[in-house]
């Protein structure tokens, strides 16, 4: 996040960024959720999530990669359907 009394516009596009994120992860399939979820913000291993998902460590993999990219596709498609934020003069 932008340092308090940063930019008011770069603040304002990470706020719209993680509004995407967050929305595209609600968008996603339950699987892939939960993989991008225990990898990106928990930190687990891939043999850790395998584990607790009761799946071999490749499909954790494969998951994370197919998470990946469906939430890539998602947030571009957000940010090109949203106007830009404009700076003031």
């Amino acid at each position: 996040m932008a340092a308090a009394g940063g930019d008011p516009q770069e603040m304002v596009e990470e706020l719209e960024l993680k509004g995407f994120v967050r929305r595209a992860l609600r968008q996603l399939p339950a699987e892939y959720q939960a993989v991008l979820v225990l990898r990106e913000l928990q930190g687990y291993s891939y043999e850790e999530i395998a584990t607790l998902l009761g799946c071999p460590p490749g499909t954790v993999k494969s998951r994370l990669n197919r998470a990946r990219q469906a939430m890539r596709e998602k947030v571009m498609q957000m940010a090109e359907e949203t106007p830009p934020v404009h700076r003031r003069p």
